[in-house]
């Protein structure tokens, strides 16, 4: 892969990511209510009331022993992580949202470890692993069915 290449590639992803933060509270609408659902890692307001709530709790977390220094740092660059109501429970549920262009194993990977990160930091609560792109391949759709990765492919076609 040529450098430009990799720039491209780069370029598109955060395409991606930029495009699905305004849209996730719509695309998890089958697992949480929209009215309840709230970006509290990631997104437009990194300064917002349910983003400083995150922060607080990663912290303790961290305080707490319940997550290391380089699971702290993963996090940190970390995908979207919502937090809302299951449609059909009323619980309080984490949607831990990472985004792929195309969806392989690795994505399905990623996303279903960050979501047991972010169980850690909320131990309480139930987490839900979500990968987003525009098309999965048959690793990924393995691997999604195999961690219980919940996807979302062809969002913008």
């Amino acid at each position: 892969m040529t450098e430009q290449d990799a720039e491209r590639s780069l370029l598109k992803q955060i395409r991606l990511e930029l495009r699905m933060e305004k849209r996730i509270i719509f695309v998890l609408s089958d697992l949480l209510n929209q009215k309840d659902g709230i970006i509290v890692r990631g997104g437009p307001c990194p300064h917002s009331p349910a983003a400083s709530e995150f922060n607080d709790a990663f912290r303790h977390a961290y305080k707490r022993g319940a997550i290391d220094k380089r699971e702290s740092a993963r996090i940190a660059r970390g995908g979207l992580v919502v937090r809302g109501e299951n449609r059909e429970t009323g619980e309080t549920v984490y949607a831990v949202a990472d985004a792929s262009w195309v969806i392989d194993d690795n994505a399905v990977i990623e996303a279903h470890r960050n979501a047991e990160l972010v169980a850690k930091v909320y131990p309480d609560a139930k987490t839900e692993a979500v990968v987003y792109g525009t098309t999965i391949n048959d690793r990924g759709r393995d691997a999604a069915e195999r961690l219980g990765v919940v996807v979302y492919d062809s969002i913008f076609k």
